[in-house]
């Protein structure tokens, strides 16, 4: 209500009054994750974009990102005319395997995006170790962890620069919005007019029409600006996260339990050392049984969805067959001459993506914001699952 009031709903507007909602949120969630600088933006797409333009990456550059992701890892780097590089995951934490970040290393690599996935933390210590073997960047893109931890630091406290989303299914959300955190002030300073048109945050005194950015220019940016209300959104919403994230911590223990008793399904998670440093963005559950496994993911979340009345789904598709995922219709890329092969989807091979794919399912986290009750809800529908699997098949059959 004070924004709706106010003479400022979003920081590019003048106002009588300093210290926006949106520089404040900035600076506290960069210190929530161990940051010194914090430059909030209009999406997590967004801030990925302001991130990979910071450290230079353009036409011809190559940039590792795992072949399991949403499509905007993949997509931002490509809408820059760089190379997006799939490379293959763990097929036991569904988030991608460093080997494979090693093998897909060329001269023309400059960055690794290390993205943490589902309920999986990346590796980021040996990727960390890759990048500095060998001369590149690392970009930590933590949009499905908030909150989490590993042994060598708080997530989003790794790499030149992380990134984070709040979109509306994220565990801290606003509707749209994210951040991209760094040490680095030289970083702080081009992020700032790569998502404000040139401007950085001003410090002058205040006058009958402060305005909280200066023209400084040096970089054509653009306007990717988060508004003041999700700002405050985010404010409050942080304070919550811990809380939360320990309750949704808690449940899944209690599905976990529940899932070995029933058999057939076990929730993916990393084996990365502290494991309570984890998060549940999405809870992925891996098939074993082989009635489940001959429904494949698409029925089997269907027919949990209809179920539970919960948006149960498989796990995004490997990027080198989804649809959403059309790098070669970008006019950088489609411009320049002999880049459409490298960027070619289908040239990479990810047969632990495809894998996983085929014999996951994931869970929304807010599922796991009830209690005990909803937890055996959950269990009850997958012993219902397996039990009328055989019937469902035949259905299914019927049906076409």
């Amino acid at each position: 209500m004070e924004i709706l009031h106010s003479s400022r709903w979003t920081i590019t507007a003048r106002s009588r009054h300093p210290d926006s909602y949106e520089r404040r949120f900035g600076t506290a969630f960069a210190h929530s994750v161990r940051r010194a600088f914090g430059v909030p933006c209009s999406s997590g797409s967004a801030a990925l974009t302001i991130a990979l333009q910071a450290v230079g990456i353009g036409p011809g550059d190559e940039v590792i990102v795992p072949g399991l992701t949403w499509v905007a890892c993949a997509s931002a780097v490509a809408h820059l005319g760089a190379v997006p590089v799939l490379a293959d995951i763990c097929p036991t934490s569904l988030c991608m395997a460093p080997e494979a970040v090693e093998a897909a290393i060329t001269p023309a690599t400059r960055a690794v995006l290390a993205v943490h996935m589902y309920a999986s933390r990346v590796d980021v210590g040996r990727l960390q170790n890759i990048c500095d073997e060998r001369g590149l960047l690392l970009i930590e893109d933590a949009s499905q962890a908030h909150g989490g931890s590993l042994s060598e630091g708080v997530i989003g406290s790794f790499g030149v620069i992380s990134i984070f989303s709040f979109q509306q299914t994220k565990l801290l959300a606003a509707g749209e919005g994210g951040i991209a955190v760094t040490d680095d002030p030289g970083l702080f300073d081009k992020l700032q007019k790569f998502r404000a048109d040139g401007r950085i945050y001003s410090d002058a005194p205040l006058d009958g029409g402060f305005y909280d950015l200066s023209d400084i220019g040096g970089v054509m940016g653009r306007n990717l600006c988060m508004s003041e209300f999700h700002a405050a959104i985010l404010l409050e919403g942080v304070q919550r996260l811990d809380s939360e994230n320990r309750h949704r911590a808690t449940m899944a223990g209690e599905l976990s339990s529940r899932l070995d008793a029933i058999g057939g399904m076990a929730i993916v998670r990393d084996d990365l050392a502290e494991p309570d440093g984890g998060t549940f963005y999405k809870i992925p559950l891996s098939m074993d049984d082989e009635a489940l496994l001959r429904l494949g993911p698409v029925l089997v979340s269907r027919a949990l969805s209809a179920e539970l009345n919960l948006p149960i789904a498989p796990l995004d598709l490997p990027l080198d067959r989804n649809p959403l995922y059309q790098p070669l219709t970008s006019p950088l890329i489609a411009r320049t001459p002999g880049l459409a092969d490298h960027v070619d989807p289908q040239r990479f091979q990810l047969p632990n993506a495809v894998a996983a794919w085929g014999r996951c399912i994931a869970l929304p986290h807010e599922c796991l914001l009830g209690g005990l009750p909803e937890v055996d809800a959950i269990a009850a529908g997958i012993e219902k699952l397996r039990a009328q699997a055989s019937r469902l098949a035949v259905l299914d059959r019927e049906s076409k």
